[in-house]
């Protein structure tokens, strides 16, 4: 006897989806001067000799916290915005050169903003736009949500919002969309576990909230 789970997305179009919502980009908080301050002035070679040990916390605060690590081929330095979620990675080879830098959102592990390359010399010498094709940005995307959805939120007392979209840079023949899941109380998880898993869409163009795709789980037992 053999239990096969399915997987099945029901899309359901919403009565609101004329909604559109759109900002001024300084909402996505991508340039944050901390970012840059902490980060600039990085003296890798002070840390050479501790990250062979342990990893090193260099500040930790209620709003940020940056660290570097040593992995098998690279030193890492990161510094994570606590309050959005937003980290920036850079990393440098062993002799303190400067490989690639670029920003992600922790709640769906995805790249935003820009990308940047190094070559031995320090200078840049490719930038991956992965805003390419929105208009929306993360940060807006949340922002529509907490309207479309603001009943559940309050209801399922929802603080955490996980983002996924569609890669325009691998997928250049998709149109950009935003798919926003929520984390709320226990009450939330087993209504999603009974019910499904919801995802609200949103143009990543116009901010135009599409609808939502319920996610089911379906077991069949095969004799």
């Amino acid at each position: 006897m053999r239990f096969f789970t399915l997987l099945l997305s029901v899309i359901l179009m919403s009565c609101k989806s004329s909604y559109q919502f759109r900002e001024s980009d300084t909402i996505c908080n991508y340039n944050n001067n901390i970012f840059s301050k902490l980060q600039n002035n990085l003296d890798l070679n002070l840390y050479k000799e501790k990250l062979d040990i342990e990893d090193v916390i260099l500040s930790d605060n209620d709003l940020f916290i940056s660290e570097l690590y040593k992995t098998s081929s690279r030193y890492v330095y990161s510094t994570t915005d606590k309050l959005n979620n937003i980290i920036r990675i850079s990393m440098y080879d062993f002799e303190a050169n400067k490989l690639k830098s670029y920003f992600m959102y922790k709640n769906g592990a995805f790249k935003i903003y820009k990308s940047k390359i190094f070559d031995e010399e320090g200078n840049i010498v490719k930038i991956i736009d992965h805003e390419k094709g929105y208009d929306i940005c993360w940060k807006e995307a949340i922002t529509i949500i907490k309207k479309v959805a603001r009943k559940e939120i309050k209801k399922y007392e929802v603080t955490t919002f996980n983002l996924q979209r569609i890669d325009i840079n691998e997928f250049p023949k998709e149109k950009p969309l935003w798919s926003v899941s929520l984390n709320g109380n226990e009450a939330y998880q087993s209504k999603e576990f009974n019910d499904g898993y919801i995802f609200y869409e949103i143009d990543g163009v116009t901010g135009k909230f599409l609808g939502k795709r319920i996610l089911k789980q379906i077991s069949h037992e095969d004799d």
